[in-house]
């Protein structure tokens, strides 16, 4: 494994462990460790998040080098230039109709496997956040 500095793990859909680290990627199968680093052209100081999607792509987060999608083969990097609204990223969830939401530094990117659809402050969206953040903090304090 190439650091004991572990921020994620997922099994995907045939067994393997995909672990994000402080220094690359480590995928755990059948009992061995394969590594993916910047000598396979990743990055990124960690690797904050990862998920599977429908179609069977490992997707990772980074902290400042936006998302990789590994298809099996090779690794795809995605950044704000091709429509991310940020590229340090905290989260991915796929959510139940396979499309991916990506926390960033940012704001908010949905992705539906073709294009990114963003939110930002000028959505709304910290003001959204506020009022949840309110709501809670009203409840436990009154």
């Amino acid at each position: 494994m190439l650091s004991n500095f572990v921020y994620s793990i997922v099994e995907d859909k045939s067994g393997n462990l995909w672990i994000g680290t402080f220094d690359g990627i480590s995928c755990y199968k059948d009992g061995k460790f394969t590594n993916y680093a910047e000598d396979q052209g990743l990055k990124g100081s960690w690797f904050s998040s990862i998920v599977e999607d429908n179609s069977g792509n490992i997707w990772f987060a980074t902290n400042g080098n936006g998302l990789y999608c590994y298809n099996g083969k090779t690794f795809r990097n995605i950044t704000e230039s091709q429509g991310l609204v940020g590229n340090t990223i905290h989260k991915i969830l796929k959510v139940k109709n396979g499309n991916l939401w990506i926390g960033t530094s940012k704001g908010v990117s949905y992705y539906d496997g073709e294009s990114f659809t963003n939110y930002t402050t000028a959505q709304g969206l910290l003001v959204i956040l506020l009022v949840v953040s309110l709501k809670i903090e009203k409840a436990i304090f009154g």
